[in-house]
Parts: structure tokens; sequence; C-alpha cells
């Protein structure tokens, strides 16, 4: 028996793309907009992050550049969620 395969227009022009190898590797770095939205948090979030030395960065020219792996650590550094478990804000 054969699955039916819904996919939304979004999904077939990936297909398409995939398939015609088209599909660019994953970035390498994110400037901080766009490390922001892959964190779900602010751009100025992310600044603080960086200038407080949790969240690597570099510089090229004017721009502020996160690297992939550097998100990754940060977000794999963070402690994790036990339901219930509220600390008090002081």
């Amino acid at each position: 028996m054969i699955a039916e395969l819904k996919l939304s227009p979004d999904d077939m022009r990936q297909l398409a793309k995939l398939v015609a190898g088209e599909v660019s590797s994953p970035k390498l770095a994110y400037n901080v907009r766009e490390a922001s939205k892959a964190l779900g948090i602010s751009h100025t979030q992310v600044h603080r992050l960086v200038r407080g030395g949790a969240l690597p960065a570099i510089r090229l020219g004017s721009r502020v550049l996160i690297a992939r792996d550097a998100l990754a650590a940060y977000v794999a550094s963070l402690p994790e969620y036990i339901p219930g478990d509220v600390q008090e804000e002081e």
C-alpha cells in the first residue's frame, strides 16, 4: 500500500530544489537578527549575551557574526527546564 503524501506549495518548492541539487548548505554564521530568530529571543538580548561573553561572536568589518556551532553550544550549556522548578528573582 502506498501512503498519500500531502505537501504544501512551499514544501513542494523545497523538494524540487532538493531534487535539483539547488539546496544550499546551512549557514556557517548568523548575524545578530538571524541568531535572535534562531534562539527565539530579541536581538537586544543577543547583543547582551555577546557583550557579556556568554555567546562567542566574531566581527567581520562592521558586522557581528555568531557561528552556528556557537549557537548550538550556547543552547547546550543552558540548564534543563524542569516543570515546577521556579527560581525566585532577586
